[in-house]
């Protein structure tokens, strides 16, 4: 009877997806805790397709054109990726010029979230002047010509690694299984 009930409820509540919410604390905090890879203020010029991170969300790779480089060797368009979820996923939800602290993923791709990332357009400065606090006086970025929204998937994902060495792992195992028992 317990069992039928819970089966009927589970039916009608639908299926249990995991929570997310994504919590950030202050842009000042976050540049105390975690040296990023880069740091710039910039604006997104164009965005790319969105794509699997390997481990059930997605990812989108943004190409900003970069304004002012505070930290890290950061050319006039560099191409970092977010979560394409704006939600629980802290992906960027924003589009215009933007504080940007990008960090290192799958080895060698810049990321970022909405936990370091702040928009400037109703900024009154105090970002800018917690970024030259932090790092010094910005610089002008190094000139690149036509910077491929696909240079941000110069690696592959981590996921994708993992799954195919189980893959080769399991498929090894149930070899010599099937081996041993022939003999």
């Amino acid at each position: 009877m317990v069992t039928a009930m819970v089966a009927t409820a589970l039916t009608i509540a639908g299926p249990v997806t995991p929570a997310s919410a994504c919590s950030c604390v202050p842009f000042e905090d976050v540049l105390q805790m975690n040296l990023p890879a880069a740091a710039f203020i910039g604006e997104v010029v164009d965005e790319g397709a969105v794509v699997s991170d390997g481990f059930g969300g997605a990812q989108v790779a943004l190409l900003y054109e970069v304004e002012t480089v505070y930290h890290g060797d950061v050319p006039s368009q560099v191409v970092v990726r977010t979560s394409a979820d704006t939600g629980g996923g802290c992906g960027l939800g924003f589009r215009g010029r933007t504080a940007v602290l990008a960090y290192i993923e799958d080895g060698e791709a810049l990321s970022t979230s909405i936990c370091s990332a702040v928009p400037l357009d109703q900024d009154d400065g105090g970002t800018r002047a917690l970024l030259e606090q932090a790092f010094g006086p910005g610089s002008t970025p190094t000139p690149v010509d036509g910077v491929d929204l696909g240079s941000s998937d110069r690696g592959l994902p981590v996921g994708l690694l993992v799954g195919a060495g189980a893959f080769a792992l399991a498929l090894a195992g149930s070899s010599v299984l099937l081996f041993r028992r022939h003999d």
